[in-house]
């Protein structure tokens, strides 16, 4: 009796002793677990913050970018301004380093764009400017994208040879371009009227071919001023 309760004791004890092990084993996979998990957060954690950094300093440039647009209008109006008061306005004179802040509501404003390549598409529509056929400037619709439905934009065709697609057209006031930066990037107006073309659109059609822009201010006889720009691209948001 003594042998057979020592035998039960021990295997009891040996038993128990397995439990504990057991229970050990699952409590260090468990730790192992939080760790890996832990590790896998700060990993998450910093490359969200890498890419917040990022992309606040990209609408930045952009931001910097638009208002720099903006204030070379400002500028070359006030330039312009101060010729017509002097009646000696010379387009030759006026250049992007001349520039302080003004405005004007008797000049019409055009940021136009042209494409300094000649790329050809086989398509029912024009895919810029340059290719439309009637040489005549106005609204029309353009596959500026390849594979896409074809968009409004205005063609000016009677400045520099023609071929530019205009960008942004202030002529009258009837537009608020003090806008935020959603309208900026998406565009804004009514290409028959006072518009934004939208930097997206802008980015999506410097990236890939070298493109000239062109700020022109046109007053009510007819004389206008202008800046010009080789090489002109707008980067990603």
């Amino acid at each position: 009796m003594t042998k057979m309760t020592q035998k039960y004791k021990v295997i009891i004890w040996i038993l128990v002793i397995g439990d504990i092990s057991l229970a050990q084993t699952s409590s260090s996979e468990k730790i192992m677990e939080a760790d890996d998990s832990c590790k896998t957060c700060d990993v998450l954690v910093r490359k969200m913050e890498y890419l917040e950094t990022k992309f606040l300093e990209q609408q930045l440039e952009l931001k910097t970018l638009i208002e720099q647009i903006m204030h070379t209008q400002d500028n070359l109006v006030k330039i312009a301004n101060e010729k017509m008061e002097k009646r000696e306005i010379d387009p030759t004179e006026i250049n992007s380093t001349d520039l302080q802040e003004h405005s004007c509501p008797d000049y019409q404003h055009q940021v136009m764009l042209t494409d300094s390549t000649n790329a050809l598409e086989q398509s029912n529509y024009a895919t810029s400017c340059s290719e439309e056929s009637t040489k005549v400037s106005g609204k029309y619709s353009l596959r500026l994208f390849p594979n896409e439905t074809p968009i409004h934009g205005y063609c000016e065709q009677e400045t520099a040879k023609g071929g530019w697609l205009v960008i942004q057209r202030r002529f009258d006031g009837s537009v608020d371009f003090y806008r935020n930066w959603t309208d900026y990037r998406d565009g804004f107006g009514d290409v028959d009227g006072e518009f934004w073309f939208g930097l997206e659109k802008v980015h999506r059609l410097t990236r890939n071919r070298n493109h000239v822009l062109m700020i022109e201010l046109e007053d009510l006889k007819g004389k206008f001023v202008y800046a010009q720009y080789d090489g002109f691209e707008i980067g990603s948001e």
